[in-house]
């Protein structure tokens, strides 16, 4: 995987994942995705999520 694949509309994906593991509950991760997000339009927050959703699996606390 390439610097190109990680970070997305100037997010770092798997750092973001990293930080989104360490919640617990799946609302206070939702809730870190959309402040990381808060400033993008809908399609660039669909890409990240899409990356996010794509890489989840292959990421460790």
């Amino acid at each position: 995987m390439n610097v190109d694949d990680q970070v997305v509309h100037g997010i770092d994906v798997p750092a973001l994942i990293k930080r989104m593991k360490q919640k617990e509950a799946r609302h206070d991760r939702w809730q870190l995705f959309m402040y990381e997000t808060r400033n993008m339009e809908q399609y660039q927050r669909a890409e990240v999520e899409g990356a996010v959703r794509v890489q989840w699996k292959g990421v460790q606390k």
